[in-house]
């Protein structure tokens, strides 16, 4: 992924979810592919409390982590969306793979390189 991609997706993250955050303060933890113009990756900001466990399923693969404040997202021309409409949130919009965004083919590519 480009440094200009990096910043850009960075900049709309602070916009829709940590305004009160600095660039500097969010970070890419995993770039997990482009898929057509669908960036997936993992991001992380710095936050209080003790960490959550997300999983969802999307086209038969499973998906999920311990992490401190850790999520996988689909970034598409400045939204942010979540994998599938199983783990919903009021922050980004519900479901890249049931919206076209994402083929099967792209959530078992996304799969093997989220195991490594």
């Amino acid at each position: 992924m480009s440094e200009e991609k990096e910043l850009r997706i960075k900049q709309d993250y602070l916009q829709i979810r940590a305004p009160s955050s600095t660039i500097d303060q969010i970070r890419i933890t995993t770039y997990l592919g482009t898929y057509a113009n669908s960036v997936v990756l993992m991001i992380t900001q710095p936050m209080g409390g003790t960490g959550l466990m997300w999983s969802e399923t999307v086209a038969g693969y499973e998906f999920g982590r311990f992490s401190p404040w850790e999520r996988m997202l689909v970034w598409n021309d400045g939204k942010f969306y979540t994998l599938s409409a199983n783990n919903p949130s009021h922050f980004w919009i519900s479901d890249a793979f049931g919206l076209g965004l994402l083929s099967e083919q792209n959530i078992a590519e996304i799969w093997h390189h989220f195991q490594k």
